[in-house]
């Protein structure tokens, strides 16, 4: 058909091909043969898109048009949860309560313009980097142009096409699959150049920025900080008669007993080899001592900790402590070390201050 209206409402309607009275055999034959090739080998086109087959999304779609709405949640409601909602407050409501891994938004709405609520979508952190894919029965350029400089990803004109809002709904969320990877990649590789890989403790880089940054602020708020030194006694005994495996499993025992004896806000660290340090904010004399007493006690009583072949029946820890005011980090850091060398000097398994 050439009508205008019938073609409109087919395509609303998915049918895929109409014909007219005066269409002959070959006319027909051809239109069949089309549809019958686009069933085989659609599919496979779809499942070779660069899409996560197990990836379920959540999409928010926001349109008036009940017709249209309908056509757009049919199509993509196989990749995931669709949301449909019909104006602009409500949608604003629901982005106030949900995220979504997708946004597909009419840029005429009853109760405001779409375009004023993708800006006040890109300008709001909690969607930072989610798709949103505009349509529009306005083909006037300057709605393309404007929609893409307010953030908008993609622009799709009514009437909706199946197929291509299908491909270019995979292509966002396709992007935004690979964006969040991207993200949680750079947040392991951020982590893993910050902790120890054996013993999941902070490395002697991250308790060294954190001694200088944190050395800053607490002179400022005048807030006492504390260091805290801790080295495992004849451990090269240890692993000489047990192994190095044998002393892996001692060096990760003593940094669990460390994490659990310090407070979210402190930086438990292994400084080196068989040395571990805690770096302890806003904390006094008396508290400092009560927290080195207590990895202490439970190093000693650890069962897991035990050797005859040990001086002492048993693996032990001497510390060294130092407490602000200090002139640096470095001198707290070596009033810590100076502690220690005393605390080795007396016998071992002991605390100096």
């Amino acid at each position: 058909s050439t009508d205008p209206e019938i073609i409109e409402r087919a395509t609303i309607w998915r049918i895929e091909g109409v014909i007219g009275p005066h269409w002959g055999p070959d006319d027909l034959r051809l239109v069949i043969d089309f549809h019958l090739t686009k069933s085989r080998y659609l599919p496979r086109m779809e499942t070779e898109m660069n899409y996560p087959t197990n990836f379920r999304a959540k999409i928010l779609v926001v349109e008036d048009d009940i017709l249209t709405a309908g056509v757009v949640v049919d199509a993509i409601s196989s990749l995931g949860q669709v949301i449909h909602v019909e104006t602009r407050k409500h949608a604003k409501e629901l982005l106030l309560l949900q995220k979504f891994d997708l946004i597909i938004l009419d840029i005429f709405l009853p109760d405001g313009n779409g375009m004023s609520l993708l800006q006040e979508i890109r300008k709001d952190v909690s969607h930072e980097g989610v798709p949103v894919l505009m349509f529009s029965n306005s083909d006037h350029l300057k709605d393309k142009i404007r929609s893409f400089e307010y953030g908008a990803n993609d622009f799709i004109l009514k009437p909706v096409h199946i197929e291509e809002l299908l491909a270019r709904t995979k292509a966002l969320l396709g992007g935004r699959r690979k964006q969040e990877q991207l993200l949680s990649n750079l947040e392991q590789m951020t982590i893993l150049a910050q902790v120890d890989g054996l013993t999941g403790l902070y490395n002697y880089r991250h308790f060294i920025e954190n001694l200088r940054s944190r050395f800053s602020l607490a002179r400022e708020r005048n807030i006492s900080l504390a260091v805290l030194m801790c080295d495992v006694d004849d451990f090269k005994q240890y692993n000489d008669s047990h192994g190095h495996l044998a002393g892996d499993h001692v060096l990760k025992e003593i940094a669990k007993i460390i994490r659990s004896a310090v407070r979210h806000e402190d930086i438990p660290a292994r400084y080196g080899g068989e040395e571990f340090a805690a770096l302890l904010w806003d904390i006094g004399k008396e508290h400092t001592l009560k927290v080195a007493m207590r990895i202490k006690e439970a190093i000693n009583t650890s069962p897991l900790l035990r050797s005859e072949r040990q001086p002492r029946g048993r693996v032990t820890v001497s510390m060294g402590l130092a407490l602000t005011p200090a002139a640096s980090p470095e001198e707290l850091i070596q009033r810590a070390d100076e502690a220690l060398y005393r605390a080795k000097s007396a016998g071992k398994n002991s605390i100096c201050l």
